[in-house]
This record gives C-alpha cells, sequence and structure tokens, in this order.
C-alpha cells in the first residue's frame, strides 16, 4: 500500500485528487466574503460621509433661514 499523494509506478508522475486544491478550494469563498464584506465596508462609508454632508447642508439652511429672518424683521 503506497501513501498519500504517491501514485503507482506508471511511467508518469500525477497528483492524488484533492490532495493540494482542497485548500485553494476552501479558501476561494472566504476571499470572497472579504471582498463582499469590503465593498459593503466601502458602501457604508461613503453613504455616511454623504449623509453627514446633507445633514449639514440641512443645517446650515435652517441657520441661514433663521438668521434671515431674525435680521429682517427684530
Amino acid at each position: 500500500m503506497l501513501g498519500p499523494g504517491v501514485a503507482m509506478d506508471t511511467g508518469h508522475w500525477h497528483e492524488d485528487d484533492g490532495q493540494d486544491t482542497g485548500r485553494a478550494e476552501r479558501a476561494l469563498p472566504r476571499l470572497g466574503g472579504l471582498v463582499a464584506a469590503g465593498v459593503l465596508v466601502a458602501c457604508a462609508v461613503t453613504l455616511g460621509i454623504l449623509g453627514a454632508l446633507e445633514v449639514y447642508r440641512f443645517l446650515a439652511w435652517v441657520v441661514r433661514s433663521f438668521l434671515h429672518g431674525f435680521l429682517r424683521n427684530p
């Protein structure tokens, strides 16, 4: 009986199925998950920045409107 990954001598060398590809096949879904998580984080950060800018613009409009009305009619 031969050990794992050792082929019988048939005149050419070949790998045992599943010995070397198992780690790579398990790593691909993990890598895909990391890429998806990175994309989601990037989208969340972008939306957060845009949201903060919109809040800032709204507050600036409120203050500007208040000051405009206050200065016009003291």
